[in-house]
């Protein structure tokens, strides 16, 4: 019987074993029995024979000692690896279980892009009420970055990385940018079949307070080359710029979160997919001062569970 398993089974007859760990991780952090005593609070007789105790539980010698020195068996060297990973599971099951045990409460603000906060954000934010009743989630929306940082949120889900050293971003989903139109606007105008064909099409722009998005970047040759598009129509509003391209207006860049249902489902064509768009990554964040807040440490976690779950499903309707 291996090693880890004994100590796994150990576990479940003696909750003192991990205590034990704990005090072995120290003895070799603190370099010496009577600084390890120092730091628990123990003297180091107390050290001595808790030390001795586990390596007659093992029947082995976890550490050489002398007069003036402390060094590790290659017993010792793998128990110690071993030891410092139960900790750190029984650390996050411990955690685990109080989240799941203790009713969350409070004010939970969440910001979002708009496409992506009505389409995937409110649905997650609705079961985690619902699990969670003593909450009350806010759920802002906007596609201005200026709105989405510069409030007090808890969470902030969005396109891109912010450089800001304040807040943690962990990726939700693959993502990239796609230019599409409906089947009714390419009968009607034709497929660009370069970048440089966008200026003969009505394009979709995205505005940004009083600036349009109407620069679009493509990979063309293994080299980024930006396209100056002449708007047809322009909103500061992403549902509505899908909305105009699902009716047939003209040609709209969307992210492939926003509209991969849409080409699933042959409402929305993407073209000039032979020329890559810059990628943008998707991202859940929060500030760092808040990340063991269990309201937004659960949230987070549910967030990045449903996600991985719904992308992983839609890859395989794309490739079954």
């Amino acid at each position: 019987m291996g090693l880890m398993l004994k100590l796994l089974l150990a576990m479940l007859k003696d909750m003192d074993l991990l205590s034990d760990m704990r005090l072995f991780a120290r003895i070799v952090s603190a370099g010496s029995l009577s600084a390890a005593g120092r730091e628990l609070g123990l003297s180091p007789g107390a050290v001595s024979q808790r030390l001795k105790n586990l390596e007659s539980h093992y029947r082995t010698t976890l550490i050489n000692r002398s007069s003036r020195t402390l060094s590790l068996t290659d017993e010792g060297r793998f128990f110690l690896n071993s030891a410092e990973r139960i900790l750190e599971e029984a650390t996050g099951l411990e955690s685990a279980l109080s989240l799941r045990t203790t009713e969350l409460q409070g004010r939970l603000r969440v910001a979002a892009p708009v496409d992506l906060g009505k389409r995937f954000v409110e649905p997650v934010l609705i079961k985690f009420k619902v699990d969670n009743p003593g909450l009350c989630p806010e759920l802002h929306l906007s596609d201005s970055l200026d709105d989405l940082v510069g409030d007090d949120f808890d969470v902030i889900f969005r396109y891109g990385n912010l450089q800001d050293s304040a807040l943690i971003a962990r990726p939700l989903a693959p993502n990239r940018r796609l230019v599409v139109g409906s089947p009714d606007y390419i009968s009607e105008h034709g497929c660009p079949l370069i970048p440089g064909d966008l200026v003969r099409h009505k394009c979709l722009v995205l505005t940004r307070g009083l600036e349009k998005l109407d620069r679009w970047t493509f990979g063309i040759g293994g080299e980024p080359t930006t396209v100056q598009i002449i708007a047809s129509m322009a909103t500061n509003d992403g549902q509505i710029l899908r909305h105009w391209a699902l009716e047939g207006l003209g040609l709209a860049l969307k992210s492939s979160l926003d509209v991969s249902e849409d080409i699933r489902s042959g409402r929305l064509i993407e073209v000039l997919q032979d020329f890559s768009l810059s990628p943008v990554g998707a991202h859940i964040m929060y500030s760092k001062s808040r990340r063991e807040t269990p309201r937004i440490k659960a949230f987070v976690d549910r967030a990045l569970t449903t996600f991985e779950a719904t992308f992983k499903a839609a890859s395989s309707d794309q490739t079954g």
